[in-house]
């Protein structure tokens, strides 16, 4: 196994061009074993996996929410992750602001903004705090993964493992329907 700094050069920044599977795969996998995370998240979903989405009103574009989470406490997590480089600023334009209008939802009880950026622009250290009692926003930077006490993987295919989407159950007015068609 390797550290982060091993595993951000060898596989993040140079295998993951458009971030998917830093998105898709990485960031559930650090969630499920992240000592804090592990310890506080019930349920990861895939946004388009996640079951309640039009009781939520969520937009069905991807305007910034990547994954949903729920606690233990019951509070819904938007996630925002982003595989960028890790010597610029996360700013309002890189993504947030977008990520912020969209989790801006009756269903969304915090957020959290996942990055391999090192560091956030002022601006954004000022929105952060003016939501703190609204829908807070938490942020794990490039040195939360460093300091984390996970072993990572030294090569993509490590992680990698089916995801299996759970199968879709009919609405009760759906029923009648699917047994005329088959």
């Amino acid at each position: 196994m390797a550290n982060f700094d091993t595993f951000y050069n060898n596989v993040l920044s140079k295998e993951d061009p458009d971030g998917k599977y830093f998105e898709r795969v990485f960031v559930p996998w650090y969630l499920e074993n992240d000592s804090v995370w592990k310890e506080l998240i019930t349920q990861i979903w895939l946004f388009e996996d996640y079951p309640h989405k039009q009781k939520c009103r969520w937009q069905r574009d991807d305007d910034g929410t990547d994954i949903v989470m729920e606690d233990k406490y019951g509070r819904t997590w938007a996630v925002q992750c982003k595989n960028w480089n890790s010597n610029t600023k996360v700013t309002l334009e890189g993504g947030y602001s977008s990520f912020m209008r969209d989790s801006e939802n009756e269903c969304v009880h915090r957020r959290l903004f996942i990055t391999t950026q090192k560091l956030i622009s002022p601006k954004i250290a000022v929105d952060i705090d003016k939501k703190k009692n609204i829908r807070p926003v938490q942020l794990v930077l490039y040195n939360d993964f460093v300091e984390s006490r996970i072993s990572y993987p030294e090569k993509k295919s490590d992680l990698i493992k089916p995801y299996k989407r759970k199968p879709i159950t009919p609405l009760p007015y759906q029923k009648p329907l699917l047994k005329e068609v088959s």
